[in-house]
This record gives C-alpha cells, structure tokens and sequence, in this order.
C-alpha cells in the first residue's frame, strides 16, 4: 500500500462517527409519558377523554419503545434493551389498545373486558421488581427508575384487576410520577456528560 492509500484510507475511518447513545433521549420521552399518566390517576384534567387520548400516544410509544430495545440490545445493552422490549408490549401495545378499547367500548356500548391489560401491567410491573438487584449498585436515580416503575405498574396491575383500585391506582400514580422524575434527571445528566457537564444522580443505595 503506498502512502497516498493510507492517508486516504486513515480519512475514512477517522471520518466516522462513533454512534450516539439513545438512553438520555428514550429516558426523557419515557418521563413525558409517566407524567400524565399520574396526572389521570389524581384525576387532573378530562379523565373521560384521557383513555383515547393516552391509547394513540402509547401505540406511537409502542414503536419509539421497540426500536429504542432493539438498538440497545445490538449494543450489548441486555437490561435496559430488554425493559425497552417490554415495555413495547405492556405499555404500548397492550396499554395503546387497551386505553382505546375502553373509549370506543364506552362509545359504542360494545361489551369490553380490560383484564388482559391488567395482567400484561403486573407481569410487567413484577418484572421490573425483579431487576431491582441489577441496578443496586448504580446511582440513586437510575434505581429510582427501576423502583418507582415496578412498584406503579404493578400497583396498576392489581388495580385493574379489582384489588384496592381507588387506592392502588394513586400508589401506581405516584410510583410512576417517582420513575419518571428520575429517568428525567438522569437522562439531562447522561445528555450534559458528552459535553463535559457532570450532574450527579446520587450515590447508589447500596455498596
């Protein structure tokens, strides 16, 4: 190879850039979620109208949720990839649907039944629960995510199923209001690092 080959070969790899990480990005979306999510379980706002609404913006979300997973997973990113997939279906596909499903039911009078939901909410919820020791060791924030999403959605999950719903349901309100809060925070801290901006996320719980 003579030396005008390498100068042009050392061009193009030195051209490409490394790729961007899509965490910061996808924990901000998935705080725009959570919040009014909380916000319908304090009953802000036109709870009537919120299913509808909630149940187109969660399909979308259902996409974002799975390319999100998708391309954390080919990154070797195994545990959030793998939250992100879920969350696709639990939240997206069967909350997406299931929100809508209940408008038009109480529309049309068409006889509906949300227990599939709520299941796929628990399961998802529990889940979460169990991934709790994978992240014992990072900063405060990012257990927070962890913790407030399990402890909402499973919260959710009983709650559409009949178990304490009035209460459950504002357990599950504030879990996700905590989980979402907190993806925000890191996901500002997690943009601001690539510019040399350090926020801290806390200390992690447990050494």
């Amino acid at each position: 190879m003579d030396e005008n080959s390498k100068k042009i070969m050392n061009v193009s790899v030195n051209g490409i850039l490394n790729p961007g990480d899509v965490g910061p990005g996808m924990s901000v979306a998935y705080a725009c979620l959570c919040v009014p999510i909380w916000a319908n379980a304090m009953g802000f706002g036109n709870t009537e109208g919120f299913a509808l609404t909630m149940g187109v913006v969660q399909l979308g979300y259902f996409v974002l949720y799975l390319v999100c997973g998708m391309n954390l997973l080919k990154c070797g990113n195994t545990l959030s990839g793998g939250v992100y997939v879920i969350f696709s279906a639990a939240f997206g596909l069967f909350g997406g649907l299931g929100n809508i499903g209940t408008a038009v039911s109480a529309l049309k009078g068409i006889p509906y039944d949300g227990m599939p939901c709520a299941v796929a909410f628990l399961v998802a919820g529990i889940y979460m629960l169990f991934m709790l020791p994978c992240v014992k060791n990072s900063s405060k924030g990012d257990f927070l995510v962890f913790f407030g999403a399990g402890v909402g959605v499973t919260a959710f999950g009983f709650a559409g199923l009949g178990v304490l719903a009035p209460a459950l349901d504002m357990v599950g309100g504030f879990g996700v209001l905590v989980s979402g809060l907190s993806a925000f925070w890191c996901g500002v801290a997690g943009f601001l690092k690539n510019f040399g901006v350090n926020i801290p996320c806390g200390t992690p719980f447990f050494k």
